[in-house]
């Protein structure tokens, strides 16, 4: 949870949060890592269905825009799902935002415009940062 947060282990439902799981389970059958054996996270974790996943990813960008604004892993988070988002992977933070830089960077060199919305949040929050 960061560390603004409390650490805690969740055993059972208990007012937070549930679509954490779902991504956490989506994203751990596409890329996980078997920590025992040969299997395949993709044979033991059961497919989500793709609109419990947009749900889910609807349900954290609410979350991240309201308790969770003022946090560096708001960005992070975001940019990861517009990679799951617009190409149907999962990658980590770091890699998110590396491809965010890196298409602002890509569309500069090639003269070409960016999708607007992309960077009204930063443009909302360097303002506001003006006063």
């Amino acid at each position: 949870g960061g560390t603004q947060r409390p650490s805690s282990v969740q055993l059972a439902p208990d007012g937070f949060p549930n679509y954490w799981s779902v991504l956490d389970l989506a994203a751990a059958r596409q890329v996980g890592v078997p920590l025992e054996g040969a299997r395949a996270a993709s044979e033991v974790i059961p497919e989500v269905p793709a609109g419990r996943v947009r749900r889910a990813v609807d349900e954290s960008i609410t979350w991240h825009d309201g308790p969770d604004a003022g946090s560096p892993n708001r960005v992070l988070n975001l940019a990861r799902m517009l990679v799951l988002a617009t190409e149907g992977r999962w990658v980590s933070k770091p890699a998110g935002a590396a491809g965010a830089i890196d298409e602002a960077v890509g569309a500069g060199g090639e003269s070409r415009w960016m999708d607007r919305a992309s960077a009204e949040a930063l443009s909302t929050a360097v303002r506001a940062a003006l006063g």
